[in-house]
């Protein structure tokens, strides 16, 4: 337009006497994601190629391999108002702007948003891996999201309320057990004296944050020693529940708080040793067989030198476990009445 907001003939642009194109370029301003580009849809011959990810099997990376993708000028020499056909930008943001250049003129257009599209994978973008203590939560909490075909987080969707749930999958599909039960797969021998009935703790269930996308655990623990663990996730959709998986965990035992039998004597007599050992450990509070007996005092340990017992104060056993068996007189033999 000139300086009084009247469109001009295409034979009044500049450029356009000397024969020439007269070309408006349209390009995106700065201060989106450094990964947003304007380019036109497939509709116009611009061939989008896209392949597969290997990081993320379900999703597909895209790249503007053709050259006619690069251009984005509308040549306005025989119109005196063009369109530009088939814009897009695939990187949901919360605000763009377009600049338009016309020989040294531009104009900014009105902020706009890009919204992310149908949800079409989950992803995990946080999760614990290696070993976990058995005494404290994942140092490093699941957090995961739902990605659409451009890997845009999903934040909008057609249902409200998502969800995601979270439940614990052992090596084999059983957990750990206690002798004389022979071990599970993943199950080390003699790693658990007890078997605890509630080795997954937390909150199984979490809200998907609203302006993020992303569900965040924050209070997830496994108390059970075992290799190989995984956490299988379900998240609520308009595409339906979209389920992943974490990778391996293993969980190493806690803190000793108390003493456990792997095994008690069997088939004693005054004619001979018992024909089966007593095999003693070091326990933490849920039951796991620690290795080492490293032990903690205080309220967060459960065991204190308060409720040791007094016999057991002047033994120098560092490092060990102090044991007193108490037997009877009895028609059959020794028996075993009590263990400290």
């Amino acid at each position: 337009t000139d300086k009084y907001n009247n469109r001009l003939l295409p034979s009044d642009m500049p450029g356009a006497s000397t024969g020439g194109a007269v070309l408006m370029s349209v390009y995106l301003l700065p201060g989106g994601p450094a990964s947003a580009k304007l380019i036109r849809d497939s509709r116009t011959g611009c061939q989008v190629v896209c392949e597969q990810k290997e990081e993320e099997p379900n999703a597909k990376k895209c790249n503007q391999l053709d050259s006619d993708c690069a251009s984005l000028d509308l040549n306005l020499q025989r119109q005196p108002e063009g369109t530009f056909p088939f814009l897009r930008i695939d990187t949901a943001f919360e605000t763009y702007r377009l600049a338009f250049n016309y020989t040294g003129l531009m104009t900014i257009s009105k902020p706009f948003r890009i919204d992310n599209t149908a949800p079409k994978y989950p992803v995990m973008i946080d999760s614990p891996t290696g070993p976990q203590g058995a005494d404290a939560p994942f140092t490093v909490q699941p957090r995961l999201t739902v990605r659409d075909t451009f890997g845009n987080s999903v934040v909008v969707d057609n249902i409200a309320n998502r969800i995601v749930t979270v439940v614990l999958v052992p090596k084999g599909g059983r957990f750990a057990v206690a002798p004389p039960a022979l071990p599970v797969l993943g199950q080390v021998p003699k790693s658990v004296c007890r078997a605890d009935p509630e080795p997954f703790r937390g909150t199984f269930v979490i809200p998907v944050d609203l302006t993020t996308g992303e569900g965040t655990f924050t209070d997830l623990r496994v108390v059970q020693v075992m290799h190989d663990y995984k956490m299988r996730f379900s998240m609520t959709s308009s595409a339906g529940n979209l389920v992943t998986t974490s990778p391996v965990f293993h969980v190493t035992p806690g803190m000793t708080t108390n003493i456990c039998n792997l095994s008690l004597p069997l088939g004693c007599s005054v004619y001979g040793p018992c024909m089966t050992e007593a095999e003693m450990v070091c326990a933490d509070a849920y039951g796991n067989v620690q290795p080492s007996c490293e032990t903690c005092f205080g309220s967060r340990c459960g065991f204190s030198p308060s409720n040791i017992p007094s016999t057991f104060l002047g033994i120098d056993c560092p490092g060990s476990i102090c044991v007193r068996l108490n037997a009877v007189k009895s028609p059959r033999g020794a028996v075993l009445s009590s263990t400290d």
